[in-house]
């Protein structure tokens, strides 16, 4: 049986699934739930699966930091400057600048901005709770129940983000999602080799959907609703882990090299749908042009990476810094090592 980290290609191959769901779910209008109801909270899990607790405990606090900067934050701000600069420079040429308006952009990243900065929050707890040496199974106690107490009884609150203080907490969904990412998280790191049968998940994930859909329909009460939501979704993830130690990857190199380029076609997929939607208005107005513009803008950015993959430039802004090897650069590994920024 296979552990999860060494089953690179079936994180790979989801994970390009999942990356073109996000696609989809932002082309298509209204936030479809057959998308939303899974898509972010399995992602944030995968997450977690993939992140070793050995590996975070090799590094220093700055090298953490140092690391997710180079690999993931670096592209983030440079995505960031060009999607919320450009909204705060059209609010100051219409005179509607304010302080406020520039800490509301901090504070609420533009559209799925949000996503990147919450995950390196999401490792950095984890860094602090393995610290700290709190029992893992407290926390993901903890998180669960601060999802069900944020979603499902205090919701109201949540979803009106402009009211004071609220707005001042940051993104809602990275407080909401944590005990997914934690979860995947718990399930690699405490049962390494576990096996579980993949039939009654299976049946889990079925029967929560089908109450879901119902949901839909008829709406239950918010608490119930958002049991059923993480009753999905943590059977989804579940599913995944399972997957991940007993399956190999299906055969899909297109999917597998989306999930190899997660960083940058997330960050900039949304640059021709936010241009022809919230500027130009072409999704109301002309539908047919803005998915075919859309479409073939996100197609040929695709296809235009693998031209620049080799860059160094394309590699700190666009795909993450990978580390040197010793050989290439030995002063940075001399750095590292001296100041334990990173493990050898």
């Amino acid at each position: 049986m296979a552990d999860t980290r060494n089953n690179t290609p079936f994180a790979e191959f989801l994970k390009g699934l999942l990356i073109l769901l996000v696609i989809i779910g932002h082309l298509l209008p209204n936030k479809p739930d057959f998308i939303y109801a899974y898509h972010m909270p399995l992602f944030l899990g995968l997450c977690g699966l993939l992140l070793s607790m050995d590996r975070i405990r090799s590094y220093s606090l700055v090298g953490l930091i140092f690391r997710y900067w180079n690999r993931m934050l670096l592209p983030w701000a440079v995505a960031s400057f060009v999607f919320s600069g450009g909204a705060v420079i059209l609010k100051f040429i219409d005179g509607t600048l304010t302080p406020e308006v520039i800490v509301m952009r901090m504070l609420h990243p533009h559209g799925h901005l949000w996503l990147i900065p919450a995950l390196f929050g999401m490792v950095l707890l984890v860094f602090c709770f393995d610290r700290l040496n709190i029992p893992p199974f407290l926390i993901l106690l903890v998180a669960v129940s601060f999802t069900l107490l944020s979603k499902g009884i205090v919701a109201p609150l949540f979803d009106a983000t402009e009211q004071e203080p609220l707005k001042y907490l940051g993104d809602k969904r990275a407080y909401v999602l944590l005990s997914f990412f934690y979860f995947g998280y718990y399930l690699r790191n405490s049962y390494r080799g576990a096996s579980f049968r993949l039939e009654p998940l299976v049946i889990a994930v079925a029967a929560a959907s089908i109450l879901r859909y119902w949901d839909n329909l008829h709406p239950f009460e918010p608490l119930a609703s958002t049991v059923i939501w993480m009753a999905l979704n943590l059977s989804l993830i579940l599913c995944v882990f399972t997957c991940m130690q007993s399956l190999t990857a299906p055969d899909n190199a297109l999917l597998r090299w989306i999930g190899k380029n997660a960083l940058p076609i997330y960050l900039w997929h949304m640059l021709p749908i936010s241009l022809l939607r919230h500027y130009l208005g072409f999704d109301a107005a002309h539908p047919v042009a803005f998915y075919l513009i859309s479409i073939s803008s996100i197609i040929a950015f695709m296809a235009w990476l693998p031209r620049v993959s080799n860059s160094p430039m394309a590699q700190g802004l666009l795909f993450g810094r990978k580390m040197p090897d010793p050989d290439e650069d030995p002063l940075f590994w001399q750095l590292a090592s001296s100041h334990k920024l990173y493990p050898r």
